[in-house]
């Protein structure tokens, strides 16, 4: 009879466990203890157009990151990274990275940005008055895409390069016929062969524009196409090589 007893009280107490377990197993998964219902986001609020992703329902213990992030940067091609924090058991804290933008460019009378990975990015109204380098180059890439064109990301990272060391940036990236562009700074204009190395290309220029500071004197174009500069100083176009007559 005790052996009975003891058996029953066993099997009561393992299906209270695991009535217990099962019952804790549905509020943690399915229950509303941790639905996220506060969403703290740090961000420009004008790169959101639309903030519906925001408010579908997630839970924060098995949140996915990974596609959430993915959700983001669908809706806005600002968003270069997140950061992404649980605060349980009902709240998320987001923190948005956005994408700089260093150049611009129209297409049907609107501007648009590139950043400094080639990302296509739609107008903000908060740049409208800010002067970027204009590209003036054909580019068939829609917000949130990236440019493909191998000859005109070169040049792009070429700006991106001189905007990372805080140099002078160009008025204008002007493409042209042979994998060649120009650079118009208010100084001078630069022509160089997209296929060089962008790091060769602006080691030259800060090499030469150190130069034509100490000299007072800036020539009306510098070409880095060649082996040397080629410098045109005067209107009738007549060109002579660097004082130092290298490249550095």
């Amino acid at each position: 009879m005790k052996r009975k007893l003891r058996f029953f009280f066993r099997l009561v107490l393992l299906f209270s466990i695991f009535f217990a377990l099962s019952w804790l197993l549905y509020i943690v998964i399915w229950g509303e203890l941790f639905q996220v219902q506060t969403i703290f986001i740090e961000a420009n609020q004008d790169i959101f157009p639309d903030t519906e992703i925001f408010k579908k329902s997630r839970h924060a213990i098995f949140l996915d990151k990974k596609k959430l992030t993915q959700a983001i940067k669908s809706v806005s091609p600002w968003v270069d990274s997140l950061e992404l924090k649980r605060k349980l058991p009902k709240a998320l804290y987001i923190k948005v990275h956005e994408r700089i933008p260093i150049m611009s460019y129209r297409i049907n009378d609107q501007v648009r940005y590139i950043s400094v990975t080639s990302i296509i990015l739609p107008a903000l109204m908060r740049y409208e008055n800010q002067q970027f380098p204009f590209l003036d180059c054909e580019i068939n890439e829609q917000p949130g895409e990236e440019i493909t064109d191998a000859n005109l990301r070169q040049g792009i990272q070429l700006v991106a390069d001189l905007y990372k060391i805080n140099q002078e940036m160009p008025l204008e990236v002007k493409c042209q016929a042979d994998n060649t562009s120009v650079l118009r700074f208010a100084e001078t204009q630069v022509i160089f062969d997209q296929r060089k190395s962008s790091t060769e290309l602006v080691n030259s220029l800060l090499f030469l524009f150190k130069q034509f500071r100490i000299e007072g004197t800036w020539p009306k174009s510098v070409d880095l196409r060649f082996e040397k500069p080629v410098l045109e100083v005067s209107s009738d176009m007549e060109a002579t090589d660097t004082p130092q007559n290298q490249i550095y």
